[in-house]
């Protein structure tokens, strides 16, 4: 009686394992991130979208519009054109490579801008720092040019935070990363003010 118990037994725990396995198989089909992108037509393109929304949810959905848009801009800035360029880039590939590509893009375009940024605000220190005492109408037309530069590097900044973010919560569950961006760069702080014409360093 108690061999047949036994099998009994040892096939339910193998129908267990079994069950275990397919859930977890359809756990990865159904992941998000592993979508591939129908894009060889327009109209294939929006019946995609139109089906994939559902299982990208709000905060995909966005991630991925700005992705392909970033992808345009791209491929114009590099005399490509639009529309049927974007499709062809991005048709075939996984949701996580187009997000890695398209949010890389922006990564990249973020840290240029940042970093002219950063120049401007250097060449405007240097030129505050070299006007004569007393000479306040252009010293306060280059302070206020260089608040707002300030302004729109903090800001820039903390877009690239946003986005570094982002790219690192979509790697590849190995750890890979396929997108055009380095996850070692970190962003440069925002230059301090220069000190005021005439005033002294306070001693070390």
């Amino acid at each position: 009686m108690k061999a047949p118990a036994a099998a009994s037994a040892g096939r339910a725990l193998r129908l267990l394992v079994l069950a275990a396995a397919l859930a977890a198989q359809g756990c990865r089909e159904r992941e998000p991130l592993t979508l591939r992108v129908s894009a060889s037509s327009q109209a294939e393109f929006l019946a995609w979208k139109a089906q994939a929304r559902e299982r990208m949810g709000p905060a995909l959905v966005g991630d991925f519009d700005d992705a392909v848009l970033e992808i345009g801009r791209r491929l114009r800035t590099e005399g490509g054109p639009g529309g049927e360029a974007v499709r062809a880039a991005i048709n075939g590939r996984s949701l996580r490579e187009v997000l890695q590509l398209g949010l890389g893009y922006k990564l990249r375009r973020l840290e240029l801008e940042a970093s002219t940024l950063e120049m401007s605000l250097r060449g405007a220190g240097d030129v505050q720092r070299g006007r004569m005492p007393g000479d306040r109408g252009p010293a306060q037309a280059t302070a206020d040019l260089r608040a707002r530069q300030q302004e729109r590097l903090r800001a820039a900044q903390a877009e690239i935070a946003a986005v570094r973010a982002r790219l690192s919560s979509i790697r590849e569950p190995d750890g890979r990363d396929k997108g055009p961006w380095d996850p070692s760069r970190a962003p440069t702080p925002v230059p301090a003010e220069p000190p005021a014409a005439g005033a002294h360093a306070p001693n070390s």
